[in-house]
């Protein structure tokens, strides 16, 4: 199954046609793209983006840190949502408390992470499950 889309500009880009859904169904080629950041984007994969991929939603899970200073530039013909999925500044923090967790770098937060126990195979499903990952994902109220 090819997935890289070739982006030039930007990484991890690629399709996520023909992965089953839980429904046992396929996601249809083209249709679903994952990329990381496109902040720096180049006019070329802006054109391959409008043009060939046909770009009419830009859905951010980035977290707000992730996001200050690299904002993803508006694509012509398309809609940016953010979806809030990770909220840092509600994290228990048990080891110290007095450390607000909103104003780490991305780093620290993975440290800390760690050494809580939370980065394992259940992150995702941790994340999504909680109360932030609940009101981020009405995503059919996004379309």
């Amino acid at each position: 199954m090819k997935q890289s889309i070739h982006l030039h500009s930007i990484s991890n880009a690629r399709e996520l046609g023909g992965y089953k859904t839980v429904g046992g169904s396929r996601i249809t080629n083209g249709l679903l793209l994952r990329t990381a950041s496109l902040n720096g984007i180049s006019d070329e994969d802006i054109h391959m983006l409008t043009n060939v991929y046909r770009v009419k939603h830009i859905i951010d899970f980035r977290m707000a840190m992730e996001m200050t200073g690299t904002e993803d530039p508006p694509i012509d013909g398309s809609q940016y949502h953010h979806l809030n999925v990770i909220d840092l500044s509600n994290m228990p923090l048990q080891d110290p408390p007095e450390i607000d967790i909103s104003k780490l770098d991305l780093v620290q937060v993975v440290k800390i992470s760690e050494q809580m126990g939370m980065l394992n195979e259940d992150m995702y499903i941790g994340f999504l499950s909680a109360e932030t990952g609940k009101k981020a994902y009405p995503i059919s109220s996004v379309f």
